[in-house]
């Protein structure tokens, strides 16, 4: 029996799948949701808080004039702006890894909300199965449960593409100029202020938005000026203050990148080795296995490739610019970036994994019905690895476990 002969039973069962997909999206996105939550959450305290943790959260709790004091003592290479929100946040709620970590899961969560609703901006077909895939990604599942600032910062460049779209995306923005510049300035000095490498994300971005706005001001259309202004001028108000904060901690944040790559015995990377690196932990995650990493490292370039087809991408020219300069401009600008400064990894561009994620889903809606059940079939399999990866998060780590120790500290100390 031919394949051909499925298409009359294959053909009408997809339609009523996408039928009801259309018909209830919110429903199918709010099942998303709770499955993002639920893998992020599972046994979120299993493991204690290990090093970069516990720093994030000690200079969370120091009064700025102290971090910059110590962020030099130490050599620290972080700016301040997640860790103070950390430490505000378990303040409120109490210090444990519980609700140290908590801040991730509901920024990687979040960030499923906002791919959906980027997909839906740019007019992509299937934004379900979009966030679906940042759901269960390894990679946002494995960094939406630490204690540091990867979840935040990717969660602060989706709400800037978001507001791009609504900016430049069409001629009549709802937002007014003046609140979306309000907005992303507190977007890019959240970003910015949470992780430096966030200007690779923030660069790309804005390169889209100057596209966009030169085309509609070319048009003509009324208030481009007023908005690119706002924009950018809102971004110059957003990194000015961490400007002065890196000028403030250089020394410390120089010392200790370089002395970390040594201590590490990291070397700047060729093009391949580079490309392989971020390309495996961006599909497997941080912790797969080698034949695991390979395998779909290799599948995620193929992919990439099959998206940037003709036959495959009908997408609108703004949503394929950006989508592209998103993905792939922090990953060339990171490798001219780890030449000079190899203490450089693939979770800070934690960031483009949405667009990926974006290119993926789209591609996907452009295929054949054959094409499309062999689509489906790879995202049961993802979501089978994302719920193993999950599994293994529970595992008894090689560091020791400190708790019961301090917890005799702490009587100690009331006694």
């Amino acid at each position: 029996m031919s394949l051909s002969q499925f298409k009359p039973f294959i053909l009408p069962a997809e339609s009523a799948i996408l039928a009801r997909m259309k018909q209830h999206p919110w429903i199918v996105l709010i099942l998303i949701l709770l499955l993002a939550w639920a893998l992020r959450i599972v046994a979120l305290d299993h493991w204690a808080l290990w090093f970069d943790e516990g720093v994030s959260l000690t200079f969370g709790h120091m009064p700025l004039p102290e971090v910059v004091q110590f962020s030099n003592l130490w050599q620290d290479t972080n700016p301040p702006v997640h860790r103070q929100l950390m430490g505000r946040w378990t303040d409120l709620v109490g210090v444990t890894a519980f609700n140290a970590r908590l801040l991730s899961v509901l920024a990687g969560t979040l960030a499923v909300a906002l791919t959906y609703r980027i997909a839906r901006q740019l007019g992509l077909a299937w934004p379900q199965v979009a966030a679906f895939l940042l759901a269960v990604a390894p990679m946002q599942v494995y960094y939406s449960r630490e204690a540091k600032s990867y979840a935040f910062t990717q969660l602060c460049l989706l709400v800037l593409v978001w507001l791009a779209l609504n900016q430049f995306r069409q001629n009549k923005p709802v937002i007014p100029p003046l609140a979306a510049g309000a907005l992303s300035a507190l977007a890019v000095f959240s970003a910015f202020g949470a992780h430096y490498m966030m200007a690779l994300g923030i660069i790309a971005i804005d390169l889209w938005v100057l596209w966009r706005s030169l085309i509609l001001w070319r048009g003509p259309v009324e208030g481009v000026a007023q908005r690119a202004g706002a924009w950018f001028g809102g971004h110059v108000l957003g990194v000015l203050p961490i400007l002065v904060w890196a000028l403030l901690t250089l020394e410390g944040a120089q010392a200790g990148a370089a002395n970390a790559a040594t201590d590490a015995a990291l070397a700047p990377r060729g093009l391949l080795p580079y490309l392989f690196a971020h390309l495996s932990e961006y599909a497997a995650g941080p912790i797969a296995p080698d034949w695991l990493a390979i395998s779909l490292a290799t599948i995620l370039a193929a992919w990439l490739v099959i998206s940037a087809l003709p036959q495959a991408t009908h997408r609108s020219r703004e949503a394929s610019v950006l989508l592209w300069l998103w993905a792939l401009l922090p990953i060339v600008l990171g490798f001219v970036a780890q030449i000079g400064v190899p203490f450089f990894f693939p979770r800070f561009l934690l960031f483009v994994t949405p667009a990926f994620a974006l290119l993926s889903a789209d591609t996907a809606s452009r295929l054949s019905s054959f094409q499309a059940i062999g689509w489906t079939l790879a995202l049961t399999a993802l979501a089978g690895l994302a719920l193993a990866l999950a599994a293994h998060f529970t595992r008894t780590q090689n560091l020791p476990d400190l708790r019961p120790l301090a917890g005799e500290l702490h009587g100690a100390r009331q006694h």
